[in-house]
């Protein structure tokens, strides 16, 4: 039943009845009018949430689909980059190539930071503990992430000064036999 018609029947009893019943009639109409205005109040206030509590949902779920496939995307990189090499300037190629993945890791230091607080907030503002443990578990990943490139990046360095050592050293054995050919020969030449 609408309300306007709920008031409309109201004020019709007023002809039939005592002015003390008006006055009751009256007062139940005016509570019924306030009741209704404040349910349309509560509506809207409540429509107003669900639409912020969508906005932020969207911007988390935006956000983290980001950080996903980003995600996806080192951990695809960091394969390539643990494939042994066969040459110096491949394996330097393979070190510089991290070198730059382990800064653009830096980088997304605030994107992480931004998921997170994302999902605070939509713990805050729907009191919805369920995001709770994803909070920490990214933050972990992201650390790991750090930690493995890190170590990877280490022994990247390792390879590449291991393989320049030994290039030097052959370099220099090279020279040295050479110059033992050319003395061998200019003595074979005295005697």
């Amino acid at each position: 039943m609408e309300l306007e018609a709920v008031v409309e029947e109201g004020e019709q009893l007023y002809t039939h009845t005592s002015p003390d019943g008006r006055e009751i009639v009256r007062r139940q109409i005016r509570s019924l009018r306030d009741d209704w205005e404040c349910l349309g109040e509560v509506l809207q206030a409540t429509s107003q949430r669900v639409d912020s509590c969508l906005s932020q949902f969207g911007d988390f779920t935006a956000a983290q689909e980001e950080l996903t496939q980003w995600l996806r995307s080192v951990e695809q990189a960091m394969q390539v980059h643990t494939q042994l090499q066969a040459t110096l300037p491949e394996k330097a190629l393979q070190l510089q190539n991290h070198r730059l993945m382990t800064q653009e890791i830096a980088l997304r230091q605030p994107l992480v930071e931004a998921v997170c607080d994302k999902a605070q907030q939509l713990v805050e503002f729907t009191k919805d503990a369920s995001l709770q443990s994803y909070i920490p578990s990214i933050k972990e990943l992201f650390q790991h992430i750090k930690i493995k490139s890190r170590d990877l990046l280490d022994k990247l360095e390792v390879c590449v000064q291991d393989h320049t050592r030994l290039s030097e050293q052959m370099h220099a054995f090279d020279r040295w036999l050479r110059s033992e050919e050319h003395t061998s020969e200019l003595q074979s030449h005295h005697d």
